[in-house]
């Protein structure tokens, strides 16, 4: 398997957060904190934590927020790379500090403005031509999870698929009932459907599978391109069954805030 260090982990961060207008008016989603930093600063260390280095934060709304985020952070940084609205890098430095975070030691981030008004698979497709490597992850800017990465990896490679998708199965917010005659004869508060299965985000794509021709800033990531390879037959799966939450509406929001402040491990930590 390609060493972890080598493979890309692409973020998609770039959109208007628009159910969440309370907290995006001012900054973009991927910015709102979850306990003591931005959920994309935790996103990136789920990442780090099973070992991978090369970041690609794919922005496009109030892009500079995020820029700006990662040059003040840059103390535990020791590579930092900015780049401009064409794709080609800008801004890099390299830092040297006493109490450096070992957790950051080799990584790599580059922040690329892919568009204000770009869709999910244009952000992607402005990338492809930056990653040299055949193998990358991808996942969203607002959805946590303890899943094994390296399982994920290894059913890729397993099954051979060129795309593979991280599925879950959460529980319905809403109670479910049984019926029987005028009475309900069943009730459950939060319940698991068996084959309710959603995309979790955190996947791998084989880079020299994709067509260039497939990608503009109209592609829409899941209903043009994933669409497309499970037509083809080419998408695979890896179920994962602990935690996963993503951060879609202010009710998300304030119940990822109340785990991190009741918790000593974070739920999404492996």
């Amino acid at each position: 398997m390609l060493s972890k260090k080598k493979i890309p982990v692409l973020i998609l961060a770039g959109g208007y957060g628009s159910r969440l207008s309370e907290k995006t008016n001012l900054i973009p989603k991927p910015m709102i904190r979850v306990g003591d930093k931005p959920i994309l600063h935790h996103i990136l260390e789920i990442f780090l934590k099973q070992g991978f280095k090369q970041f690609y934060i794919l922005g496009g709304y109030k892009c500079e927020v995020i820029m700006n985020y990662f040059r003040s952070f840059c103390g535990e940084v020791n590579e930092l790379k900015i780049s401009n609205k064409n794709n080609s890098f800008s801004y890099e430095e390299k830092f040297e500090k006493n109490n450096f975070n070992e957790l950051y030691n080799e990584v790599t981030i580059s922040v690329i403005n892919t568009g204000l008004d770009t869709m999910t698979g244009g952000r992607l497709g402005r990338v492809l031509p930056l990653l040299n490597n055949d193998q990358f992850l991808l996942t969203y800017g607002d959805g946590l999870s303890n899943v094994n990465l390296n399982s994920l990896l290894e059913r890729h490679f397993q099954t051979k698929a060129e795309v593979t998708m991280t599925v879950v199965n959460p529980s319905s917010r809403y109670g479910r009932v049984n019926l029987s005659g005028d009475r309900v004869s069943e009730f459950n508060e939060k319940p698991i459907f068996e084959e309710n299965w959603v995309n979790a985000g955190f996947m791998v794509f084989n880079k020299n599978y994709l067509n260039n021709s497939w990608f503009n800033d109209t592609t829409n990531l899941e209903l043009d391109i994933l669409g497309k390879i499970s037509e083809n037959r080419d998408l695979g799966f890896y179920k994962h069954k602990g935690f996963w939450h993503c951060m879609d509406t202010l009710r998300d929001y304030n119940h990822l805030n109340k785990l991190a402040s009741s918790s000593k491990i974070l739920p999404w930590e492996i």
